[in-house]
């Protein structure tokens, strides 16, 4: 299980690297949003530990994560993580949505979207997208929200070996509802 989180997490810098690429400059997104507030998962009944990146993963090629939790159960990781750069909401933000959410999971090898649906979240437009894949031959599935306010980006995924479990799919269900724009 610990290398499948390792490998998550390894999963977790990739999808930061694009967060730069998209971007268009690392250094332009590591300022972090404050503009928002999320339960921590790691406080009450559910079984994941707050976590930072253990030192074999070296998150250098783009922004850390804001949040990171570990399943206790499971070798699934739940990341969130914002980005401000001088970016506008445009009429063309579905778009931008979509465009991110294929940068963040660039490098996965046979990926394939289950499924995409918009929603919103405190009536801001929000895109979840369900991906498969491998990473290093290993099968992967990832659940991705993404959002934009102002002049940031957001993005909440899980991360975890094929085929994701119920309860850390509801756990993460649960994480992304608690998610809110002050």
């Amino acid at each position: 299980m610990r290398i499948f989180f390792t490998m998550s997490l390894a999963v977790i810098s990739g999808v930061l690297s694009s967060c730069s690429i998209f971007f268009g400059n690392i250094r332009s997104v590591e300022e972090k949003s404050t503009q928002y507030s999320v339960e921590d998962l790691s406080k009450g009944r559910f079984h994941w530990k707050k976590t930072n990146s253990p030192p074999e993963i070296e998150l250098t090629d783009g922004p850390r994560p804001d949040l990171v939790f570990e399943s206790n159960q499971s070798a699934a990781v739940i990341s969130l993580t914002s980005g401000c750069k001088g970016v506008t909401r445009t009429p063309q933000s579905e778009h931008n949505l979509a465009a991110y959410t294929r940068t963040l999971v660039m490098g996965i090898a046979e990926l394939k979207f289950t499924e995409m649906k918009k929603f919103k979240i405190d009536q801001v437009d929000a895109l979840w997208s369900s991906v498969s894949g491998t990473l290093n031959h290993a099968p992967v599935n990832l659940e991705i929200v993404v959002s934009q306010k102002d002049n940031c980006y957001y993005d909440l995924i899980l991360v975890g070996p094929s085929p994701l479990s119920g309860s850390s799919l509801d756990d993460f269900r649960h994480f992304v509802s608690t998610f809110h724009f002050k």
